[in-house]
């Protein structure tokens, strides 16, 4: 089983980020394979609103930041973890920038290839 995981957190003293490592260690105890992405390691440009993750498929600004490669690696999973502080009683600017890169795949039932 491959599990990957993604905090919105930018903070050197995360909850979320901590959480998620902690989460990485009990999977591993049971042979689970987790990476953990964050917010504060990768590179994820807001969202331009172009349309063509909706017409073309493919996102262009996948080429410029973390996201072409994020992208891959949730394809590969089996299963997702997503983790954020909570601000304003919602997530995190930073997980909403990723909720938001990957909004299409919500729209269009995107599956793995």
């Amino acid at each position: 089983m491959k599990v990957v995981g993604y905090a919105g957190s930018r903070s050197a003293f995360s909850k979320s980020i901590c959480l998620g490592e902690k989460l990485k260690t009990m999977l591993r105890e049971k042979n689970i394979e987790m990476e953990l992405y964050t917010a504060r390691n990768n590179v994820v440009e807001e969202c331009r609103g172009c349309g063509k993750c909706f017409d073309e498929g493919l996102c262009p600004q996948d080429q410029e930041d973390s996201m072409e490669y994020i992208r891959k690696k949730i394809l590969e999973a089996d299963l997702i973890v997503l983790l954020s502080p909570v601000y304003l009683n919602n997530v995190s600017g930073a997980m909403k920038t990723f909720l938001d890169r990957i909004g299409s795949w919500v729209h269009t039932l995107r599956k793995r290839a």
